[in-house]
C-alpha cells in the first residue's frame, strides 16, 4: 500500500520505497508496463495516493506479485478466465499489466502460463492450445486460441482475408463529435523494437483501423478525452497506439506515442467476430464512463445496453 507520507508523489519516486536501484531504472520499470497501481499499469508520473495497492510483477525487483490461482481467477474481473469455447477456437481475457506471452529474457507470468487452466486436454492430446493474437501488456480484452493446428491455420488465412473483425474501446485525448468517423490507412514500419513508425505508402485494407468516435468525456485534469470505437482486420505491433497518435489523438496514457499527462492507460479488445466465434467483454474502466458513453459504446459493439450497464 502506498503511505501517507507518500501522498501526491510521482509514481517513480514513490517506488524508491519498495525498489532499489536510481530513479532511471525505475522509469525504466513503468516504462516496460512493470508496476501495477490498484490492478492497472501505471505511468511514471502518476501523483499516487495514500492506500493504493502497488504491485511489481515477478523480474522486476521487490514485492513479487505471482499469478493467481484458477478459483480466484474465476470470480476475479481482472484476472485471466475463459470467454468463450467452441470447437476449433477459444477466446480468453487478458488483463492490463498481464504479458500476453514470455518477454525476450523476463521471468514474468504470461498468459500462455493459463491455458492449461483454462482449456485443459484430455491426457495424450496430441495438440496443446495455442494463442493466436497477441495484445500489448497494458492493453486489456479478448485473446484467442486456437484448439488445433488446422483451426491455427484457418483463423490465418481468415486474417489475411480480412474476415476477422476485431472491435477495441479506447480513450484517447482530443475533442471530436460523436458519430463522426475516419480510417487510418497508413502503412507501419514495425522494425524498430519500442515503436511503430508511420509511412507514407497506405497499407492493405487488412491493416487499417477504422475510428468511429462514441462520446466525448468530461475532461480529466486539463487534458480532453474521448471515447473511440476502433475496428481491425488484422493488426500490427501498436497499430491503434501509432494510428491514432497520427491523427493528433494519442491514447490517454501513452507517452510512448505522444500522450501528455500521466493518465490510466485504457485500451480494450471487447468484442471478436470469426467463423466458428464471437465473443465480448466490457473493460473494468467501463462503468467509470458516464450513461451516454456507454450506452453509445455498448451500440457500437451490438451488445444489449441493459448489460453494459449493470
Amino acid at each position: 500500500m502506498i503511505p501517507p507520507e507518500a501522498e501526491g508523489q510521482r509514481l517513480d519516486r514513490a517506488l524508491a520505497l519498495y525498489v532499489s536501484g536510481g530513479l532511471r531504472a525505475r522509469r525504466r520499470l513503468c516504462g516496460e508496463g512493470l508496476v501495477l497501481v490498484d490492478g492497472r499499469v501505471a505511468a511514471a508520473g502518476l501523483r499516487v495516493r495514500a492506500g493504493q495497492r502497488l504491485e511489481l510483477a515477478e523480474g522486476a525487483g521487490g514485492e513479487v506479485v505471482p499469478p493467481s490461482e484458477p478459483a480466484e481467477a474465476a470470480c476475479a474481473p481482472d484476472r485471466p478466465r475463459l470467454i468463450v469455447r467452441g470447437v476449433a477456437l477459444a477466446a480468453l481475457f487478458k488483463p492490463a499489466g498481464l504479458p500476453t506471452v514470455h518477454l525476450a529474457g523476463s521471468l514474468r507470468p504470461a498468459l500462455e502460463d493459463w491455458l492449461p487452466r483454462l482449456l485443459p486436454q484430455a491426457d495424450g492430446a496430441a495438440f496443446a492450445p495455442c494463442l493466436l493474437n497477441r495484445l500489448d501488456t497494458g492493453t486489456s480484452g479478448l485473446v484467442v486460441a486456437a484448439l488445433s493446428a488446422e483451426c491455427a491455420a484457418l483463423w490465418r488465412q481468415a486474417e489475411a482475408r480480412g474476415e476477422v473483425c476485431k472491435r477495441y474501446l479506447a480513450i484517447a485525448e482530443g475533442r471530436r463529435h460523436a458519430g463522426e468517423r475516419f480510417c487510418c490507412t497508413a502503412a507501419l514500419d514495425m522494425t524498430r523494437r519500442r515503436k511503430s513508425r508511420i509511412l507514407a505508402r497506405q497499407a492493405p485494407p487488412e491493416r487499417w483501423t477504422d475510428v468511429t468516435v462514441l462520446a466525448q468525456l468530461p475532461p480529466l485534469g486539463t487534458t480532453s478525452r474521448v471515447l473511440l470505437g476502433c475496428r481491425i482486420a488484422r493488426g500490427a505491433r501498436h497499430q491503434i497506439r501509432a494510428h491514432l497518435a497520427s491523427a493528433g489523438m494519442p491514447l490517454v496514457g501513452d507517452s510512448l506515442y505522444g500522450a501528455r499527462d500521466a493518465l490510466p492507460f485504457c485500451l480494450h479488445h471487447a468484442r471478436l467476430v470469426c467463423a466458428g466465434v464471437e465473443a465480448d467483454c466490457l473493460p473494468a474502466w467501463f462503468g467509470t464512463l458516464p450513461e451516454p458513453a456507454c450506452t453509445a459504446a455498448a451500440a457500437w459493439l451490438a451488445l444489449p445496453v441493459d448489460r453494459c450497464m449493470a
